[in-house]
């Protein structure tokens, strides 16, 4: 099976809303919908690329090819919470939450 991921929402509580075709979530039995509490604290810029504008589609494409291990200089650390560990979930987590304009 080929778990994807189709929408994503931030809700106005800061959570994270994803919709697609899965069948777990976090360890967890999910029916294509799962809903992500953002945990600990992150220090990223929702600017990811570095070119001044903060949550465009090149912020989130910069994102995801960090995490896919093409890092650039320019675009900072796939550790975007600083917990020490790259391309993690709560990684992810945290950047949606920063670009959807939740606290860092």
């Amino acid at each position: 099976m080929n778990d994807s991921v189709y929408a994503l929402e931030v809700l106005p509580d800061g959570d994270l809303a994803v919709g697609g075709f899965f069948i777990t979530a976090g360890g967890n039995v999910s029916a294509y919908f799962a809903r992500y509490t953002f945990g600990g604290s992150c220090c990223g810029s929702a600017d990811f690329n570095g070119d001044g504008d903060t949550g465009t589609d090149l912020d989130i494409e910069a994102f995801f090819s960090c995490l896919g291990g093409a890092c650039c200089p320019a675009c900072g650390s796939a550790d975007f919470n600083s917990d020490g560990d790259t391309g993690t979930d709560l990684d992810i987590e945290a950047f949606f939450r920063v670009l959807g304009g939740g606290p860092c």
